[in-house]
């Protein structure tokens, strides 16, 4: 299966997208951070999935592989995949915010 850095590197060039050009588009100060995001060294935060995911067309979802197959249940999957750009970023804040601890105590 392709990591998300193989994936950020296949889509880049796909593009026809240098590492700064993608680095630009995002806002990330250093074209090193695309590299160290491409061979796995830097694994980014929402906020810079959700820029990157922008920058090369495709939803937040399709760029971290979350299928049914990747150990996500089907139904979640399809249900995700039907979503907006917009609303799977919603999710996925709150999918972060309840993986730390945001409903603890409830």
């Amino acid at each position: 299966m392709e990591t998300v850095g193989e994936k950020v590197r296949r889509l880049r060039k796909e593009r026809g997208m240098t590492q700064g050009d993608l680095a630009e588009i995002t806002g990330i100060t250093h074209k090193a951070s695309i590299s160290k995001i491409e061979h796995g060294a830097w694994i980014p935060g929402r906020d810079v999935a959700e820029r990157l995911a922008d920058a090369l067309g495709v939803t937040p979802m399709e760029l971290f592989g979350w299928t049914g197959s990747d150990g996500i249940p089907e139904e979640v999957a399809s249900l995700m995949r039907n979503l907006t750009t917009e609303q799977q970023k919603v999710i996925l804040a709150f999918v972060q915010f309840v993986k730390e601890g945001g409903l603890d105590g409830i």
